[in-house]
């Protein structure tokens, strides 16, 4: 849903719970949010913002504590930024939502 209502004109932000989960969207997270804009010949923008946590927490277990960053920074037209502070997070948020859809 957050693609399609980057494609209509709107700034979606996605939550992703963890990693784990965010995995099961690769494809759509690849494929048409990071590489629409350049398949279609720029004729669609996808500024979706995808907030997920980083790193491992101690409640998370086996399942959802996996570091998988390095498989989301290697996709074209994907940016990936870690934040260190909250007021960090609010800053960062705020400034993707006022950045052009140049891609």
């Amino acid at each position: 849903m957050g693609i399609g209502a980057g494609m209509t004109g709107l700034r979606p932000i996605i939550e992703g719970m963890n990693m784990g989960f965010l995995l099961l969207a690769f494809n759509q997270i690849s494929n048409n949010c990071g590489m629409l804009h350049y398949t279609s010949g720029g004729q669609f923008k996808v500024p979706v913002v995808i907030r997920g946590p980083g790193g491992v927490g101690k409640q998370l277990g086996a399942e959802h504590s996996q570091r998988l960053e390095s498989y989301f920074q290697s996709i074209p037209g994907v940016q990936l930024v870690a934040c260190s502070t909250v007021e960090n997070s609010k800053a960062l948020l705020k400034s993707v939502s006022a950045q052009p859809t140049d891609a």
